[in-house]
Parts: C-alpha cells; structure tokens; sequence
C-alpha cells in the first residue's frame, strides 16, 4: 500500500515556482543586476563620504534662500546659517555705497541687534564703547583696504564682501576658542563683533566656571557668547607658554571644551628675549607633540607687526614713556609681501620681512608641527597709525577697531578654509573623546 505524500500547492506567484521558471541564463543575469546595483550604491556613498571627510564638501546641495540671495553657506553638518544676510557687490563697497559687514555694516536686508540700545550694538557697529578708531580713522582705513582689493591683493575684496554667514560654517556646533592675551583679547571682540546679530549681547564671563574647577587667575576678560546650535565664541587669556601648557591645555575639558572644538592660539608679545622665548616655544611643541589627539584642532596666530621706536618696531625694555610710534621702513606691496625701502637698516628691514623675531622662532617650529599659521604679520605693517592709546601713553601694540583686528579676522577665515578637510578629520577621527 502506497504512502500518501503531502504536497504543498504551488501557486503562480510562489518563489519556487518562479526559480523553477528562470533558464540559468536569466538567473546568471539577474545576479549580475544585482551585483552592479551593490557596486553602484557603494561608489556612491563612497564618494561622497570622501568629499565629507576629505574635500570638505557637503552632502547636500542647497545653496540659496527663498529670496534667491547667495547667503546660506556649507556646513560639513549642513549649509543652514540661523540669519539672512545679503552679500554686498564689490561695486557698492568701492563706491562707498556699502560698508562691509566685518567693518560695522549693518545686516541686510533687516537687523535687530542693530537697533538694540546696548553696549555692544554701539561698539559691534563701531559707534562708541571702547576702543573706537574715529570716524576719519575709520575712513582711512576703509581707504587703505579698499586700494589694496583694487590693486588685486590677495583677499582683500573676499575680505570686503565677507558675511558672518562665511564664518558660521567654522562655528556651527563648536566652540571657537580665541587663546592669548591682549592681543587676542581684540582679536576675540572684532569675532564677536562680527557675529553681533547671533547672540544675545550678554558676554558671559567664564569666572565661575575657572573658580569652580581652581583655574581662576586674577586677568580680566576671560568670556564667552553664546550663539544657536550649540556654538560660541570664547576667550582665554594667556600671557606665557608655561601658563598655556600647565593652565589651560591640561585643563581644556574644564573650560567645557571639546575635541570638535576649534582653538586659535597665540603667545608672543609678553616676550623681549629671543633666548627665553625660543626655550618656552621648544616646551610648547614638546607638549603639543604628546597631546595633539587629546586637544580641540589647534591654529596658531603669528605675532603682528608693532610700530615702537625701534628699528624693527618690536617693544624694547629700555623704551621710556611716553612711547612714539612711528611707520617701519618696509613697504607692503601688492602680492601681500614686504619690500625694504631705500635708504633703511638693511639688517633691521631683512627682520621685519622676515616677520621679526618672535616668528622667526615660532613659524618654523608651529609648522613642523602641522599646526596650521595665520598669517598677520605683513598685513599689520602698514597700520601703524590707529593705536587707541595714542593719547595717553603712545601704546604701540593696541589697536582701535575696526582696522588690524578686522583683518586677522578674515586671515583665520581664509586659513581653516585651506585646512576644512584637516578640521574634519579631526574632529571625526577623535569622535569618541568628547570631553563633557
């Protein structure tokens, strides 16, 4: 007697019906469609995880806001600026019709921080407030600027037609940290000043913060803004390098920093003996080379030009007040670069082309670093006539805003675009060392 075997009925749609139906020519090419459909899909992902990480561009592609204006830029997290601001035409800057937006020119096409009866609305457009270079200062230096873009110097009209939007990029979800002492002080207010329209101008100072973790120290101005998406700009200040190595790099997670964090540092103007500070410059680079992956991506801001009474400006110990300041012997010329003039010091002008001493120690060792330079040295040279202490002291380190400051400004702006892929990858790379 035979066995009944039970069979499952096969419909028209089962899947072994239809593998059954397939010769093995139509299963050989169907499995070739596949494979081509994977390879496909992993090119592109792979390319543009490789414009991410190493070209710096950006996933996606939307560049203009509903009005059609050029003012949202990219972001390596997304091209989404908080503000509108409209880009001003070379045209209207050289005419004089627009003032440019790192100078004190108004948001448009509408601002409200502008209209803000505060301390820092009136300083941030450079009205009154602190150290503001007089109106026919202000012009000046507008003029000086404006020759140099029309001379094609290099970034000077990018400088010009810059919008916070530009920056907003190197700031989003991350801190910029502004590290150094007076000079940096400045150059942290032109940043902030700058940004005036994305926070709230209430400075916050960081004494509780440094109290609370046994960092304070008895200098004043150490502070933050806060801007949207978790971004902020702040200051530390820092005279020497022992103080940068044992206060504030050990210590960076107590400053509430992070690894993505971006910090500009600067130490130079404290010191007056080459030797002294060419044996503290060899402890930096001995610190950084043991820690780099342990610190925010680090750039370095060369120490500007001064403009004292000596042959290459630089501050001497045995100056007597009141100071003078006076023009260097060298000429800037249109290529960004220095040309002694006739008649000079020829050793003292070779110094001051050189970048004087202080960047003839600290450039070639940040550079073998790795550690990215921005460039201030040749662009201060020239503006030796807006010092804001002029009238008390003859302070030939201080600027009045805008002038010097504004420019470092766009010089860091231009120096972690050239590195954007670096910033990435770094930030990406030590992910998983977030500080909290």
């Amino acid at each position: 007697m035979l066995k009944r075997q039970s069979v499952t009925p096969e419909t028209p749609f089962s899947p072994s019906s239809e593998v059954r139906r397939q010769s093995p020519k139509q299963r050989r090419l169907q499995s070739w469609w596949v494979r081509l459909f994977l390879v496909l899909l992993s090119g592109v992902l792979g390319w543009q995880i490789w414009k991410l990480v190493v070209t710096g561009h950006q996933l996606n592609p939307w560049h203009f806001n509903q009005l059609g204006h050029e003012i949202v830029h990219w972001s390596w997290r997304g091209p989404t600026c908080p503000l509108e601001y409209k880009r001003h035409q070379w045209a209207d800057i050289q005419a004089g019709r627009k003032r440019p937006y790192l100078f004190g020119g108004q948001q448009e096409p509408e601002c409200i921080n502008c209209d803000v009866d505060a301390l820092w609305s009136h300083f941030c457009q450079f009205k009154s407030h602190g150290p503001v270079c007089a109106e026919w200062e202000q012009k000046k230096v507008m003029k000086q600027l404006v020759e140099r873009a029309m001379a094609a110097s290099p970034g000077m009209q990018e400088m010009l037609t810059l919008t916070p939007c530009d920056l907003w990029p190197w700031l989003r979800g991350r801190t910029l940290w502004l590290v150094g002492d007076s000079m940096m002080q400045q150059m942290s207010k032109a940043a902030i000043c700058f940004m005036y329209e994305f926070w709230d101008l209430n400075l916050k100072p960081l004494d509780n913060t440094t109290r609370a973790a046994g960092l304070y120290q008895d200098y004043l101005g150490e502070f933050c803004i806060e801007m949207p998406e978790d971004s902020r700009i702040c200051h530390l200040r820092v005279n020497t390098v022992a103080n940068l190595t044992q206060r504030v790099l050990p210590n960076f997670s107590k400053f509430t920093g992070k690894i993505s964090d971006l910090m500009v540092v600067n130490v130079g103007i404290w010191y007056s003996r080459p030797a002294h500070y060419e044996k503290d410059m060899a402890e930096f680079a001995e610190y950084y080379a043991a820690h780099k992956y342990d610190l925010p991506y680090v750039v370095w801001r060369d120490n500007a030009a001064q403009h004292f009474a000596t042959p290459t400006g630089e501050f001497g110990l045995r100056l007597a007040m009141p100071f003078v300041c006076k023009p260097l012997n060298v000429t800037l010329q249109s290529d960004n670069t220095l040309l002694p003039q006739q008649n000079c010091d020829a050793a003292a002008a070779d110094d001051i082309v050189q970048g004087g001493f202080r960047n003839g120690i600290a450039n070639p060792l940040i550079s073998s670093l790795g550690i990215p330079i921005v460039q201030t040295w040749n662009l201060s040279v020239p503006m030796w006539e807006y010092y804001h202490h002029v009238a008390e002291k003859g302070d030939c380190t201080h600027s009045c805003h805008p002038s010097g400051y504004q420019v470092w400004l766009y010089q860091l702006h231009a120096t972690i675009t050239s590195v954007a892929g670096d910033l990435r990858r770094h930030a990406l790379t030590n992910a998983s060392k977030v500080f909290f």
